[in-house]
């Protein structure tokens, strides 16, 4: 369940919504849109989510977010309802051929953080983001 996703430059602005969204994983529901307009859950019409439980989804990529221009991505935040339903362990990658993938952001190097909207505004992890540099 992913109810918006952030990317931020180095000014902090998110660029997010400059993407164009693409290349959804098989099953999920909601609408692509929905996860950069700035609009969070609930209610329960703002999420993007799979069917099926984690199998349905675990290591793989879920969509693709394409920039028509080089942006400087430094950190990023990821809204869902709960560890259940997104887990703790999602990233963001990247790429320049469209087959070369690594990663950019993630929990582990505090440059991604997951926050669970559905238990309390504060329930965030990692709890503090560190901009990646550049």
């Amino acid at each position: 369940e992913i109810s918006e996703v952030r990317l931020f430059d180095a000014n902090g602005t998110n660029v997010a919504s400059q993407a164009t969204l693409g290349n959804l994983q098989s099953g999920g529901q909601g609408g692509l849109g929905i996860i950069t307009d700035g609009k969070t859950y609930p209610p329960i019409t703002r999420l993007l989510y799979w069917w099926g439980g984690r199998p349905q989804f675990v290591g793989k990529r879920l969509f693709t977010m394409t920039f028509s221009s080089t942006v400087g991505i430094r950190s990023g935040q990821l809204d869902t309802i709960d560890d259940d339903g997104m887990g703790n362990d999602c990233h963001i990658e990247a790429s320049t051929d469209g087959s070369t993938w690594t990663d950019l952001l993630t929990p582990a190097n505090g440059t991604f953080q997951i926050k669970y909207l559905g238990e309390g505004s504060k329930v965030r992890y990692p709890f503090s983001i560190t901009p990646k540099s550049c």
